[in-house]
């Protein structure tokens, strides 16, 4: 069995107190229901849990029911930190050491169904897969000081993203 931790337990700070970004609308619905329904249509996913802050547990609740969806099985209070909440879904979900365990960003509405499965897949196949692309930008590396040391090379860089993916015994291990 595959399972799905979404974590949504972010407080949206950059947005200086407006409305949280996992509810703001993109084509008419909540930012969360678009980064739900590819899991939620995936075959390589069969439950996902999803982990939130105290003051969104309510309204994301709400939005899952009105949306139908059948997959989600969890609804769960987060922690302090990305790491927190994802260790709060590891702890909730029932899975082998074999199963695989898809984390994505509540917040990041671009994953498609077969990105999912292509990360599934590899995890699978390997242990652990994650999302990336080459970094473009230039990264310099500096001192406690802020004085650059050096500028470096963006041919070995790479800027890792959600969906990230791995076998369960694997991950648990890694926040135990």
């Amino acid at each position: 069995m595959n399972h799905a931790i979404i974590v949504a337990a972010g407080e949206s700070t950059r947005l200086r107190g407006t409305v949280n970004k996992i509810l703001m609308t993109l084509e008419k619905k909540p930012l969360l229901l678009h980064t739900l329904e590819p899991f939620e249509k995936s075959q390589f996913i069969d439950e996902i849990t999803v982990v939130t802050s105290k003051s969104l547990i309510e309204d994301v609740t709400s939005l899952i029911i009105q949306q139908g969806f059948t997959k989600v099985k969890n609804v769960i209070l987060g922690g302090k930190e990305r790491q927190d909440s994802v260790y709060a879904g590891l702890k909730k979900i029932k899975a082998k050491a074999d199963d695989i365990v898809v984390v994505h960003n509540g917040a990041n509405p671009f994953a498609t169904e077969s990105l999912i499965g292509h990360v599934a897949s590899n995890a699978n196949d390997f242990g652990a897969a994650v999302v990336g692309c080459k970094v473009k930008n230039t990264i310099k590396e500096a001192t406690k000081e802020n004085v650059i040391v050096q500028t470096l090379n963006r041919e070995h860089l790479w800027e890792m993203q959600t969906p990230q993916a791995a076998r369960y015994d694997l991950l648990i291990r890694a926040y135990v």
